[in-house]
């Protein structure tokens, strides 16, 4: 069947399927639109489901529970602060020069060359990663499952890279 859409009620403080809720949505007078913030296991336990970022949200938590169990990821169009793809399989800055998440399955993920920022735990589950040369900063655990990295540039590039102080074991390659 259709996958259902979520939103999140702060008031009630659960998770509303969209549209199998409407009249729930239709009471509650703090519906998810006002929420601005999704915390540490914000999403944690969602299965099967798109879920929709909506427009006030500011600040997303990396580990705030989205996974791969997720069917996708829609960020409200009037969301100031992050964007989605068309597929809803990665969720951006608005700007799309940081990535914060991908949903997308594999074994090996291409950064796409817009990206200057791999924010924490984005990278998580990929065995290999091919990265460009332009990237400037790579977050907490990016690399938390020990991939070999394919880096365009040379490991002095490599080494004026911004990195957190933990982004996980990897092998890099450079000049790829």
């Amino acid at each position: 069947g259709i996958a259902s859409k979520v939103c999140f009620c702060p008031c009630c403080d659960i998770v509303i399927e969209i549209p199998l809720c409407r009249k729930k949505i239709s009471t509650c007078k703090n519906f998810a639109w006002s929420l601005e913030r999704i915390e540490e296991d914000g999403l944690l336990g969602l299965t099967n489901v798109r879920i929709v970022i909506p427009k006030n949200v500011s600040y997303i938590h990396p580990l705030c529970g989205w996974n791969s169990f997720l069917l996708g990821i829609d960020v409200s169009p009037e969301n100031e602060y992050y964007s989605s793809d068309a597929e809803g399989m990665e969720v951006y800055s608005k700007d799309g020069t940081v990535l914060y998440r991908t949903l997308r399955s594999g074994s090996e993920y291409i950064v796409s060359e817009n990206i200057k920022c791999i924010y924490d735990f984005a990278l998580e589950s990929y065995n290999e990663i091919v990265i460009h040369n332009g990237i400037e900063s790579i977050g907490w655990y990016v690399f938390q499952n020990s991939p070999d990295v394919y880096y365009a540039g040379t490991e002095n590039e490599w080494n004026n890279v911004c990195f957190a102080n933990e982004t996980g074991r990897y092998y890099v390659h450079f000049d790829y």
